[in-house]
């Protein structure tokens, strides 16, 4: 297993070189026991490989990336190819900056625009373009028909099944863990339902009208 592949590989079975004397000092029940290990190791190198795979496989036969496939997939299916840049941030997880500088990018080529709201002045609206629309509807079947050869093709029926139940069971823990936030896709969903524009990101480039995240994370807001 090549390191690239595995960047956060969990030693249960071989001690550091450099920490023995505290490896042995290390309750067994501390470290996973080599088939939690395995099974570990497997999810975490088949995770990697998978989507570095389709990652290329979409850039190479579409020239989008993965950023720009999930951002154009929520635009097309929303009303009217509409959508307000707080709302795409749960489809990205990406931060205010990373997300205005990605929609950027994407104004340059492009696939989409970004106006301003005719309900909030300093909001921004993110429209998908008709070379945008193009692009994701000749996109989207190369996706599925990756998912189909590197995903459902090599399982059976029964293994599919469990594969899905397993998933199941780990999204059902980390949706009800609140430890790390409120879950961004529920967040925007929610959101969305009360209408309007949103005010977190305009389209000038600077900080809109959240001052709480701007102060806790000045960083955060682009300076462009």
């Amino acid at each position: 297993m090549s390191p690239d592949v595995n960047p956060a590989a969990n030693p249960a079975a071989t001690p550091p070189a450099d920490r023995p004397e505290r490896w042995h000092r290390s309750e067994p029940g501390d470290l996973l026991s080599p088939h939690e290990d395995h099974a570990w190791q497997s999810f975490l190198e088949m995770q990697v490989r998978f989507w570095r795979k389709l990652a290329h496989l979409l850039q190479h036969e579409t020239g989008l990336s993965e950023p720009e496939f999930a951002i154009l997939s929520a635009l097309a299916r929303s009303p009217g190819g509409r959508l307000r840049p707080f709302e795409l941030s749960g489809v990205t997880q990406f931060e205010k900056s990373r997300l205005h500088h990605q929609l950027t990018r994407m104004v340059g080529r492009g696939l989409i625009t970004r106006e301003r709201c005719p309900d909030a002045a300093r909001a921004a609206m993110i429209t998908l373009t008709d070379a945008g629309r193009d692009a994701i509807l000749a996109a989207l079947p190369r996706r599925a028909a990756h998912i189909r050869e590197w995903l459902i093709e090599p399982l059976d029926a029964g293994r599919l099944a469990a594969l899905t139940e397993a998933s199941d069971a780990i999204l059902e823990k980390l949706r009800v863990d609140e430890t790390v936030g409120p879950d961004p896709v529920a967040t925007t969903t929610a959101e969305a339902d009360t209408g309007g524009c949103a005010t977190d990101i305009d389209d000038t480039g600077g900080c809109a009208t959240e001052p709480d995240a701007c102060a806790a994370d000045p960083g955060g807001c682009p300076a462009d």
